[in-house]
């Protein structure tokens, strides 16, 4: 119990100086995203979700899909907790359409989440996506910084060019079924 709220304690002191973390704040609608570098999932069911390859890392571009969702959470977020399964429908909305399955995809980042934290978020909330872990905040710094949790990113992921931010937003996006349709308008721009 002393580990636990020992880790919550440090949690609370690393979300309190996220806005000192990074300069640049979160990318804006219309932006580039920036360059991240993702670390790989350790599930082949993951990989094969995202259309990757490799045990190490990969990049936003390497996603098998023309539209990507990445929800910065973490375990320790009861907002993030809270919006857990309007995501999950979201997934299965998406997942469900044949048009869409293989068209959109979702990824969470955990800041501040080692692998066992985002394994154990996935298992309580039913999480369907992979989650990835951040234990170091080096991804969110990559994205920018300056966000609290849940932010959710929606990217183009044009094969010619650098993906492009479709949404950046924090909190929750509101009605799940809305939300898709403003995804689905990129899917079929493409």
């Amino acid at each position: 119990m002393k580990i636990i709220l020992c880790r919550l304690f440090l949690v609370l002191i690393l979300l309190s100086t996220f806005p000192l973390s990074a300069a640049a704040g979160p990318p804006k609608t219309g932006d580039d995203l920036p360059k991240i570098s993702l670390p790989s999932p350790a599930d082949q069911k993951d990989k094969d979700y995202l259309g990757i390859s490799g045990p190490d890392k990969f990049t936003v571009r390497q996603i098998q899909a023309p539209v990507i969702l990445i929800q910065i959470l973490s375990m320790y977020c009861p907002h993030c907790q809270k919006e857990a399964p309007n995501v999950n429908i979201l997934f299965k909305m998406i997942e469900d359409n044949a048009e869409l399955k293989d068209k959109i995809k979702i990824i969470g980042v955990g800041a501040t989440n080692s692998a066992y934290e985002t394994k154990l978020f996935r298992k309580k909330y039913k999480v369907p996506f992979p989650v990835l872990p951040d234990p170091d905040l080096l991804v969110y710094k990559q994205i920018g910084g300056e966000m609290g949790t849940p932010y959710f990113i929606g990217v183009s992921n044009d094969p010619d060019g650098q993906p492009k931010v479709i949404y950046s937003a924090a909190g929750s996006p509101g009605d799940m079924a809305e939300f898709l349709k403003t995804l689905r308008q990129f899917v079929k721009s493409r």
